[in-house]
């Protein structure tokens, strides 16, 4: 199987929507009552209003859907500009929708998958301005794509220290640059407040902002088989780590940097997914993203191929039962 996915034919590119869309039906025969998340965000409560009815469970899916297809390309995109993945092997593409399909609740996702969107763009332009010699602009318009995501996933806005982390790893520090991120960071919810006043003549809004600071809506159960699938994707995550970290001596500067980034977007992922009081399973799918990079080197491994052909259908096979088992009573 690994082979197959492997295939540099341009045609594979159509098993894309096809895989997204056989992951989406396991929310039609789950026997789960799925309900709109408590406390969204004003943006994601725009979203809900438009979406609600008979039909709504088929647009949420449909909305994912097209959201992962978009997000999956331009993740390809960076992938194979910064991290030197082969352009034309789309391997790296396919891993990142495998860990990105296992979503349990369409309208929890939707939030999550709309800031996944706004995250690749910022990290799109975050790495182009790595080696510019003048990127005020560049760092203001990633803490503002940032903030702006915010406002329908609001835990994107701790990412923001990323860019912090970035400009102290891949460049010299420079005040203006550091103002530049801040101001574009409180911009979008100063917009927003200004434009409910206008609207509205109070400010009310503010204690929509608010909930998303008190209000615990934490919920993470999984099923017994994704507990498992996870346990699997800990140890290949461990076995790539150490994979990479033999050869990261041996790598050029900025792909190490890149690296360190990466290294850093998981780690405040995995704070947000066991600390935050606000929808923090999402933070979740920000950690799975970075996982695509050392789970994709390790199955490019060349040595050893018996090996990582049954590793990898291991990884296929208990993918397909989070589908298929989801009605499995939750693990408390």
């Amino acid at each position: 199987m690994i082979k197959f996915f492997k295939n540099n034919n341009p045609a594979i590119f159509v098993l894309f929507p096809i895989i997204i869309f056989l992951f989406n039906l396991k929310v039609f025969y789950s026997e789960t009552i799925y309900k709109f998340p408590e406390f969204p965000t004003v943006f994601t409560q725009k979203i809900f209003n438009l979406i609600e009815g008979a039909n709504s469970l088929l647009a949420a899916s449909f909305i994912n859907g097209i959201l992962l297809i978009v997000v999956t390309f331009l993740f390809m995109n960076l992938l194979s500009k910064y991290i030197y993945f082969e352009a034309r092997n789309y391997f790296h593409g396919f891993i990142f929708i495998f860990l990105n399909t296992i979503f349990i609740s369409p309208y929890e996702y939707i939030p999550v998958i709309i800031a996944e969107l706004f995250f690749v763009i910022a990290l799109i332009i975050l790495f182009g301005a790595a080696k510019k010699q003048n990127a005020v602009f560049d760092f203001f318009n990633i803490s503002f794509i940032l903030a702006l995501g915010s406002l329908f996933w609001f835990n994107l806005i701790y990412f923001t220290i990323i860019i912090f982390f970035s400009l102290i790893i891949m460049r010299r520090i420079l005040i203006r640059e550091w103002i530049s991120v801040i101001v574009g960071t409180v911009t979008p919810y100063l917009l927003l407040v200004s434009i409910y006043f206008i609207l509205y003549g109070n400010i009310e809004i503010l204690d929509s902002i608010k909930i998303m600071f008190s209000k615990n809506t934490s919920e993470l159960s999984f099923t017994n088989i994704y507990l498992i699938y996870f346990g699997f994707l800990f140890l290949l995550g461990i076995l790539s780590g150490l994979k990479i970290l033999s050869v990261f001596n041996g790598l050029n500067i900025d792909l190490r940097e890149y690296y360190k980034i990466f290294n850093w977007i998981n780690l405040l992922a995995l704070i947000i997914l066991f600390f935050s009081d606000y929808q923090n399973t999402g933070a979740l799918y920000f950690s799975l993203l970075t996982l695509t990079i050392p789970i994709t080197r390790f199955f490019n491994f060349t040595k050893r191929k018996l090996f990582f052909e049954i590793t990898f259908d291991i990884l296929l096979v208990l993918l397909i039962l989070t589908q298929i088992w989801i009605k499995i009573p939750y693990f408390e």
